[in-house]
């Protein structure tokens, strides 16, 4: 009688322990794809490069009214392809897997520059993952995400010094690629303070601190909320005059608390990313990275390194 509570006592916590480990697993895939989501417009062009004569000029007298919006508003269309590969796909301690990734990027923003300083930008991405392993096609996924951010941006040394500061909101909802259906929602709020400083035609440094809070819902899976914390440090050299040639070494230190959880995982990624824009509407980026992430909760460490390669069309009106 003895032994034979003793095999249930010993089944049943193999059977809780298997169950946790699953569920760790999955809480880390999760926030692998939260990670991949958009986080609003990028592009190539810096403050420096804006036309703010255009927009002083729209306070001007004999201008028709759209030729005032055309210098206030602006549009870009964007598209982007990227491929990657890493060697921990889905961001787990255990049983890491090597694997590539395709994902496809398509987007539409409307941008209000209201003065030399204060702009709004709306902006919604659609997007599409495609994983390279046969068994890991089950978790193909596509996102669509809308975004504002709200930016001052003011200069000082006679240009050589930039400062913005945006505040920024955006919504995600993740569907299964193959059956359609809503696996995850997120709303991400997101606070910065942004410098750069171009120390000469070929170099500038720049500096970065980002506050998120965000939120998730899933139909299958309890997300927790998190805090997160990055500071990032990174240096622009462009070795050719007047060729769109960027070379970026950086390096982000990240902390991320998570509400309801005794968990806080810090990040480290140091990483590489050389860029090309060869045309006013084509650039192309190479990145190379790799991330170290300790967890206070057991089973989430992890360690991965990957390279990325983008492709990236936009036309601005």
């Amino acid at each position: 009688m003895r032994l034979k509570v003793f095999i249930l006592l010993v089944l049943a916590f193999l059977t809780n322990s298997l169950d946790a480990a699953t569920k760790i697993r999955r809480s880390n895939i999760i926030q692998s794809r939260l990670r991949l989501l958009p986080r609003g417009r990028g592009t190539f062009q810096s403050a420096e490069q804006q036309d703010r004569q255009s927009i002083a000029a729209a306070a001007g007298l004999n201008r028709s009214w759209h030729e005032i919006l055309s210098d206030i508003f602006s549009m870009q269309f964007r598209t982007t392809s990227m491929y990657s590969v890493a060697d921990n796909i889905f961001n787990t301690q255990t049983d890491p897997q090597s694997d590539s990734q395709y994902a496809q990027f398509a987007g539409i923003s409307l941008d209000a520059q209201f003065d030399a300083h204060w702009s709004l930008s709306n902006a919604f991405d659609q997007s599409w993952y495609y994983y390279g392993r046969a068994e890991n096609a089950s978790q193909d996924f596509t996102a669509s995400t809308f975004s504002q951010m709200l930016s001052y941006e003011r200069t000082f040394l006679d240009k050589k010094l930039d400062l913005n500061l945006p505040l920024s909101w955006s919504f995600s909802r993740v569907f299964d690629r193959a059956t359609g259906a809503r696996t995850l929602d997120s709303y991400t709020y997101r606070a910065a303070t942004e410098f750069s400083w171009i120390v000469s035609p070929r170099i500038t440094p720049a500096w970065s601190y980002e506050y998120f809070y965000q939120t998730a819902g899933s139909p299958f899976d309890f997300v927790p909320n998190k805090h997160k914390h990055n500071f990032n440090l990174g240096i622009t050299f462009s070795p050719f005059k007047d060729r769109k040639l960027y070379l970026t070494p950086a390096v982000q230190y990240s902390m991320e608390q998570f509400i309801h959880l005794v968990r806080t995982d810090k990040i480290w990624t140091p990483s590489v990313t050389l860029s090309w824009q060869p045309l006013n509407y084509l650039a192309f980026d190479v990145v190379g990275s790799y991330t170290n992430s300790r967890s206070t909760q057991d089973g989430s460490s992890y360690k991965v390194a990957s390279g990325m390669v983008f492709m990236r069309l936009f036309f601005d009106w």
